[in-house]
């Protein structure tokens, strides 16, 4: 099955049978207008999606429809093309670097954001005399207001992030080929380790036993153990009492009503075995530095004598806000350099699709 007949149980969630609904239809239009050949060959990591039978992604799609649909009617006529094209080679084709893919997308999480604010948003600005522009603009009475949208990313953090990912991503293919409903714990070391060789390794062992363990290095370990399914009576599905449902020793499980069958299901729970505060700190350090040198960069981009904000989503949450903000309240706002910046925004995407996770929120520091 595929995002076009699947069948996802929302329950719990923010969205809902008729969203799904609304967002086939919006979806498979836009594409056949943007990008028609797309649909034979879905790629790119909406493409996974697409192609997936599962409720986290069709939730992942529906955003993105709800996101495109309503920046849409929110933007001047003249910056409806540039956000079709940023859409159309940016999220939906297989990124050469994952970096322009999460940019893209946090510029088009952080204009549905502004939306419920302000409107009408221009994309991409035409600025006199100037050969790049800020990602968005807006107008308020007192004159215009510039943006510009940058992903960080934490260095160590994020190739443990990736590796973490093609990890989890080789079990995924390898229980769809064997058929298998796993339930598996990652502990990886933040230390450089041989990825490819972790993958070899416990693929071979999953295929010798459905429960099992393998230790990486001196502190990391992967877990495995069959999914667990319980089958609750018709009569409580709408309500089950979640204190009945099996759940694995990672805390993972789901339930049914009689007849249901589990054969491929893969349920992840990730973390870094024992990070040093050493390493979350240097990461901040080296986040701060990178900061810095962007504010230089984009100075010639912003016009001049005009309100500018620059939008910085962390793009791993142990990267500390907090401190970063210690740090330019010492350092970036009492130099006389970055005194041509209005103020700077931290961005923190929505957590999840369930109805208790947390919302996206901006969070503003003003230098004057």
């Amino acid at each position: 099955m595929s995002f076009l007949t699947s069948q996802p149980d929302f329950t719990n969630t923010i969205f809902g049978d008729s969203d799904l609904q609304k967002a086939r239809e919006y979806l498979l239009t836009w594409i056949k207008r943007e990008r028609v050949s797309w649909l034979r060959n879905p790629q790119g990591p909406f493409g996974e999606y697409w192609n997936r039978d599962n409720v986290q992604s069709a939730c992942h799609l529906i955003d993105l429809a709800r996101m495109i649909d309503e920046v849409t009617c929110n933007l001047l006529p003249q910056s409806i093309p540039i956000l079709n094209k940023k859409i159309r080679e940016n999220l939906l084709r297989h990124p050469s670097d994952m970096q322009q893919f999460y940019e893209a997308l946090t510029e088009l999480q952080v204009a549905f954001m502004l939306i419920s604010r302000i409107s009408p948003l221009t994309l991409e600005p035409s600025i006199h005399g100037q050969k790049k522009a800020p990602d968005i603009a807006f107008q308020f009475p007192e004159g215009m207001v510039y943006l510009d949208v940058t992903v960080f990313r934490g260095g160590p953090l994020d190739k443990w992030e990736q590796s973490i990912d093609k990890i989890r991503k080789a079990i995924e293919r390898r229980n769809l080929k064997r058929k298998r409903a796993l339930s598996v714990s990652i502990l990886l070391p933040l230390e450089n380790t041989n990825i490819d060789q972790i993958i070899s390794r416990v693929l071979e062992k999953m295929d010798e036993n459905v429960t099992g363990e393998m230790a990486i290095g001196d502190k990391g370990i992967i877990r495995w153990e069959p999914f667990p399914l319980t089958i609750i009576p018709y009569a409580e599905a709408g309500n089950p009492n979640m204190s009945s449902i099996a759940l694995s020793s990672t805390g993972i499980g789901a339930y049914g009503t009689p007849g249901v069958t589990m054969d491929v299901m893969s349920g992840f729970n990730t973390n870094i075995a024992t990070p040093s505060p050493e390493d979350i700190n240097r990461a901040n350090e080296l986040l701060f530095k990178s900061i810095c040198t962007k504010l230089k960069q984009k100075h010639d981009q912003f016009p001049r004598a005009e309100q500018c904000l620059y939008v910085i989503k962390l793009g791993h949450w142990r990267l500390e806000t907090e401190r970063i903000l210690e740090l330019l309240q010492k350092q970036i706002w009492t130099i006389d350099d970055y005194r041509w910046i209005t103020g700077i925004i931290f961005f923190r995407p929505r957590q999840g699709y369930l109805n208790t996770d947390k919302g996206s929120e901006f969070l503003l520091l003003i230098s004057r």
